[in-house]
């Protein structure tokens, strides 16, 4: 495989290392960020909620990166704060 999606979107720190031995080019968080192209840190590539329900404003209010920003002012944390040097 190609591609892991980080279960519930949840960052482990150790999987890191694990998924780069076991070859992965890239890994799906799920913090409600938009990520850069082509991505910073491929085993730590964002995304944002978006389900057949979501209307047509709420959609353009997430890509515009407005809804990332609030959500990361109520909800502190995001794998931007994690240590994936070592």
């Amino acid at each position: 495989p190609e591609a892991f999606a980080y279960p519930n979107g949840d960052v482990d720190e150790r999987a890191i290392p694990v998924l780069t031995k076991l070859g992965y080019k890239a890994a799906f968080t799920y913090d409600h960020r938009l990520s850069r192209s082509p991505p910073a840190q491929p085993l730590l590539i964002s995304r944002i909620h978006v389900n057949s329900l979501i209307s047509l404003a709420g959609l353009k209010i997430r890509m515009s990166g407005l809804h990332p920003a609030i959500y990361h002012l109520w909800r502190p944390y995001s794998t931007s704060q994690l240590d994936v040097t070592s």
